[in-house]
């Protein structure tokens, strides 16, 4: 059993799974950053889920492929996650 308090990260959070995830972690109790590329895409569900949960959240933009910004995207959180899910999702 985990922490309920322990903060955590979901790259790719616009994905079906991200949202799975993030919804099913804000059950438990947990904060969420909710981390993607279109953070517009993101704002009406991290919406509902503030409602629907009363848990911490916040959306940040985050690209994969953008490698140079990778370390300083990491040092930004405050609390630091102490979980990291990636559902980060690439299509050529």
């Amino acid at each position: 059993m985990y922490n309920s308090h322990k903060p955590v990260l979901i790259l790719g959070a616009t994905s079906d799974v991200g949202r799975a995830l993030a919804e099913e972690f804000c059950k438990k109790g947990h904060p969420i950053f909710l981390a993607c590329r279109k953070v517009k895409n993101l704002k009406q569900f991290k919406k509902l889920l503030e409602k629907k949960y009363k848990v911490p959240l916040s959306i940040r933009k985050f690209d994969v492929l953008n490698i140079a910004n990778h370390k300083k995207f990491i040092e930004s959180f405050k609390p630091t996650p102490r979980i990291v899910i990636c559902c980060v999702g690439l299509y050529f």
